[in-house]
Formats: C-alpha cells, structure tokens, sequence
C-alpha cells in the first residue's frame, strides 16, 4: 500500500487501520501525518513493514513527516525502515527500534523546543563501525542489510562491536566481515548465519585499486580537469621567454617530473609524452587538462611557484583558472596508451600495456592466496 498524504490529522493511531489493512507492506511516500493523542504507527504484527520514504540514496529532511503526541513510530512489532523526512514526538520520536536507514545515515534527534525531531543525517568517519562499498554506518545489522543480494561483499570494521542485539544474515547474503584488527563481542547474543557469513582477520587486498589510481594519477587522466595560467614565480618576479619552465606534480610525497605536449599555439601545453621544457608566450604559460593534485613550476634560474588543484577543481596558488576550451583534448587518449611522467631517475616512458599485464598477474596470485586462506 502506498501513501502520499497530503495531511492527516486524527486521534488514537493514525495509520492502524491502514496497517491492519495491508497485511504486509506499507510505503509511506509523502504527506503529513499527526496524532494528537497518542503515535502515528504502530504495527501490532511481526508480519507489516513500514517503509518511511523511498531507498534512492536521496535522503530528504522534510518529507513525510510523522508526528505523535507521544510517539510518531512505536514499534514492538514488526519491521519499520526510515528513509525520508521527519519523526517527531513529544516524549521521542521513536519507541523501539527502526529496522533499516538509508545506507550512509543515521537518526539524529534535535530538541528545539517540547518536541523532540528526528531526522537523517550522514555518518561520519569519526563515529563509524563498519564500511560497506565505501559507505559509513553505526551498527553492523545495518551493513549486512544493504549488502547486495546474492553477490559477495565485504564488510570492514572500524571500532570493537559488543552486540545489543542479535545478529541476523539472510539467505540471499555472502557477507565476508574483516575485523581490521578490531573484535566482535557477542554476549549474550547470537549470530543467525542464514545466508554466507565469514569472519575474516585484516582487510580486503586493496592493491587492484591503488594500482588503477596510481596510474590514473601518473598519466594525469580524469573525466574533470582544469585549466591554468602561470604569470609569476614565488617571489613576484614575472615569466620570460629567455627562461624555461619545468611541470612536477606531487604523487607518493614526492614531486615528479611532467613531460608536456605543445599546443596549437606557443605557450599553450597538455600532459602529453614531448618534452619537458616550456616556454612562455607573453610572459605567461597555459597549462591545460590538469587533474587534481599538488604542482610546482620550476625555471632554469631556481625560481618557482606551487599551486594545488583540489578534488572539487578548485584552484589554490597564485595562478589563473582558465576557462577557454582545451585546445589538444585528442593528447588525453593518446596518454592512455603509454606511461608518460617522466621521473627523475631517467626513466621517460613505460609500456603502458606491459605494466598493466603484470599488475593484473599480481591481482590475480593475491586474490587466489586470498580465497585459498578463506576456505582454510
């Protein structure tokens, strides 16, 4: 059954006879709902679940809102899930306990003035227990419930866990949890494993990705680059023709050598696989297709100037965005074929294919190491 308001105001129960009704799920999209007596829901079967908003990873704080004058949510019986919008209640905004949030949330309860609020808010990696695909969450129930159906996925703890509650997988689950050094205390609880469920000790092998990164970053290939103009040095002095300038980007906390593309015009330079000299035009140098990261100019005179380009392209330094189009946007794909920072112990290209099968082979070995220690 699906709900969308507008506004409903009544006595008792707002939603029993709707709850009663359904027999299963109700999906309360938008709308608002209060009950000047007593809460707004309140399953009296193990069989109804109440969603609250939609799951799309677009949490909203202002719809549907469910208010009681004691309670919006009061549940002891069956499953309640919160999405979206607002739960307010005067003694709380939930009795029990809510079943599933959005993936990445958590409830946060504010208490402006007689009532108590509660809405969604992002989970921080400072109050986080478990990561699951890159996402946060406080409670590893939470975790094993957004896992994929049917597909293998690891769990990473962040903090020592002391169970509250029992711990359920279902069957459609093929949970690996890796303790990362922290523990799982279960008390007087218990794991109910209907599906996969593993402990495993350390993380995931994250080589794959960091391998990928890390030539991303060396070939200074992104789907969002940006674009600079350098005018002066550190010290103020101006660019020159009768001087040449050198590109490093910063990559493994040292800076390493860029090797450039002219341009359709003079002055103008991508990454590309030439050399590494530039020269100005005007007595400036445009630098195009940037991804982000640390950079330093160099001249031949031992001046230069070091500018940042954050993950958002904003740019720090005393250089000028440049916002005209890219004038060789054709070297990028060209990059993608062949390694071409130039680092400063000689070594000027790579076989961008070679590396990449030897990389793989690695993968490969570790990750049957790894499912060889799994079945042990």
């Amino acid at each position: 059954m699906d709900l969308n308001g507008p506004t409903v105001t009544a006595t008792g129960i707002v939603l029993q006879n709707q709850l009663q009704c359904a027999g299963g799920i109700v999906n309360i999209n938008s709308g608002t709902y209060t009950s000047t007596t007593a809460r707004v829901i309140a399953p009296t079967t193990d069989s109804i679940t109440v969603n609250i908003g939609k799951k799309d990873a677009n949490v909203s704080t202002t719809s549907p809102v469910l208010q009681g004058s004691d309670y919006a949510v009061y549940q002891t019986y069956g499953k309640i899930n919160f999405y979206d919008g607002k739960l307010i209640g005067n003694s709380a905004p939930v009795y029990g306990r809510i079943n599933e949030y959005e993936p990445g949330y958590k409830l946060s309860i504010s208490h402006p003035d007689e009532t108590y609020i509660g809405t969604l808010t992002p989970i921080g990696d400072d109050e986080r227990v478990a990561v699951l695909n890159g996402i946060n969450f406080t409670d590893l129930q939470q975790a094993i419930n957004a896992a994929r159906d049917n597909e293998e996925q690891n769990i990473v703890l962040y903090a020592n866990i002391t169970l509250n509650d029992n711990i359920v997988v279902p069957a459609t689950k093929i949970i690996n949890v890796y303790l990362n050094g922290y523990t799982i205390n279960r008390g007087d609880y218990t794991i109910t494993n209907n599906g996969t469920f593993e402990l495993k000790e350390g993380t995931p092998s994250s080589l794959g990705a960091n391998i990928v990164e890390s030539i991303k970053d060396a070939l200074n290939i992104s789907d969002r680059t940006k674009n600079v103009i350098i005018y002066e040095m550190e010290d103020g002095s101006q660019l020159s023709a009768e001087n040449v300038y050198t590109l490093y980007k910063k990559a493994n906390s040292e800076y390493q050598l860029m090797t450039m593309e002219r341009g359709e015009e003079i002055g103008r330079y991508v990454i590309g696989r030439g050399q590494s000299e530039m020269t100005t035009v005007r007595g400036r140098l445009y630098i195009e297709n940037l991804t982000s990261g640390e950079y330093k100019v160099k001249d031949n005179k031992g001046k230069e100037i070091s500018f940042t380009i954050d993950d958002d392209l904003k740019v720090t330094g005393n250089v000028i965005e440049n916002n005209r189009p890219s004038t060789n946007e054709n070297l990028v794909s060209t990059a993608i074929a062949e390694l071409i920072i130039a680092i400063q112990t000689g070594i000027t290209r790579i076989n961008y294919l070679v590396l990449i099968t030897i990389m793989l082979g690695i993968i490969g070995v570790l990750y049957l190491i790894n499912r060889k220690k799994g079945f042990e």
